[in-house]
């Protein structure tokens, strides 16, 4: 089944990948939390394509590598969504995103957080093994560094979600930091790796969709708001046009 999925979820943050390209050119403006996300985006490609096609490339030196490659795209990166959703949060009129003092204290928590990333799971980390799951061939740590950095970022996506949420009516981030803290607490051992890799595609879902949310003219209305708002619209054409 996980042989399936995982080429399942390549393919779904590829599509994520390329939409938000497409929002970004459609914009014309470089946003640096668009791009970061962008660069998450591609770490989390990388990841799932790498258990995609370990079973193809077999046990050795060049899919150990790889999948060295895999912990350290995530050990930096993942930090990197704190800058996103500041810049979604500073977007959806929050206040306390806009403070010069909060952004260097998350900037400073992100850099922090990238750093025990990279000490966990480079330097501090046991020797890498072979595992099979499901169909899938990886390499993983014999004995698993504790997922503190990416823990405490997916802390402040839903922090920062409630706060936009409750800014702007728009509930996605929120939603989706919450279904990935809960997704990633659920024992591995129980059910393997999969469902963690799931729940990073409707994270990663839900900021695209802030972030093309954002990209509208009214964003501050809610759903309801802007529905509403273009049936007055296409009312008002329909009475002209007749």
């Amino acid at each position: 089944m996980a042989a399936i999925l995982y080429p399942i979820f390549t393919i779904a943050q590829l599509l994520l990948f390329f939409r938000l390209w497409k929002l970004r050119r459609g914009s014309g403006k470089r946003v640096a939390g668009v791009l970061i996300l962008q660069v998450v985006l591609f770490s989390l490609i990388y990841d799932n394509l790498i258990i995609s096609v370990g079973g193809l490339l077999g046990e050795g030196d060049l899919l150990e590598r790889l999948n060295l490659g895999r912990f350290v795209l995530r050990a930096v990166f993942t930090p990197l969504l704190m800058v996103t959703v500041v810049e979604f949060a500073a977007r959806g009129s929050v206040k306390w995103a806009k403070n010069i003092i909060s952004r260097i204290i998350i900037g400073f928590a992100m850099v922090s957080l990238m750093g025990l990333g990279i000490f966990l799971n480079v330097f501090a980390s046991s020797e890498l093994v072979p595992e099979t799951f499901a169909g899938t061939l990886r390499y993983i740590h014999i004995l698993d560094a504790p997922p503190i950095p990416s823990t405490l970022t997916i802390l402040a996506v839903i922090i920062f979600g409630a706060l936009i949420w409750r800014a702007v009516k728009w509930p996605w981030v929120f939603v989706g930091g919450l279904i990935t803290f809960i997704g990633s607490a659920v024992p591995v051992t129980l059910v393997g790796p999969v469902v963690n890799s799931g729940v990073e595609v409707l994270l990663m879902w839900s900021l695209v969709a802030t972030k093309n949310r954002f990209a509208a003219p009214d964003y501050s209305l809610s759903e309801s708001e802007l529905d509403s708002r273009i049936s007055r619209v296409s009312a008002g054409r329909s009475k002209k046009s007749s």
